[in-house]
């Protein structure tokens, strides 16, 4: 456990990828340099999540631990202004051909999203702005390097109702295959 001195606390029981990493970011703006945010989260994506946000943003992750049925986060703000990322700062490494829809019947093509090399929460997003383009019925493969895309995946398929057909990992990436439901 840290010895330092938490200067806020924020409640993220009962939410999943990417809300508690997106209240994180937004919390820690009101911390000065040095100060401590405290974190608690029920989602179990949020370990990953939370150790990939840190390491992009260059705040310091003082602990991350299991308590029972929930994950416990310190987060020191980092010194130098942040130098946060955001959904457009991350570039559009992810591609996908939303243009691929049924007509009369035909095939639905698979749409390809490549979402390696990004952290949470951007698979997610990427996910979801590629499923928004695409037909009912159409299948997406994504494939990630993410730890925590697992979790997150299956959480957002259960919040969205999109049926989520595979989730493996295969070596160091993360491979999904989503079915756009409504």
């Amino acid at each position: 456990m840290s010895d330092k001195t938490i200067a806020k606390q924020l409640d993220c029981k009962g939410l999943c990828c990417p809300m508690p990493v997106i209240k994180t970011k937004k919390a820690m703006k009101d911390l000065e340099a040095g100060e401590v945010l405290e974190m608690i989260s029920t989602d179990p994506g949020s370990i990953p999540d939370m150790e990939a946000w840190a390491r992009q943003t260059g705040h310091k992750l003082l602990e991350a631990k299991e308590e029972g049925e929930t994950f416990r986060f310190l987060i020191e703000k980092k010194g130098a202004p942040a130098a946060e990322a955001t959904a457009s700062d991350q570039g559009d490494s992810g591609t996908s051909s939303p243009e691929e829809k049924a007509v009369d019947g035909a095939t639905l093509e698979t749409v390809q999203l490549d979402c390696k090399g990004l952290c949470c929460p951007m698979p997610v997003i990427k996910t979801k702005k590629a499923i928004k383009g695409m037909a009912i019925g159409q299948n997406l493969e994504m494939i990630a390097t993410d730890p925590g895309s697992i979790p997150d995946m299956e959480a957002w398929a259960r919040q969205t109702g999109h049926e989520l057909i595979e989730a493996q990992q295969e070596g160091d990436t993360y491979r999904f295959v989503i079915k756009k439901t409504h």
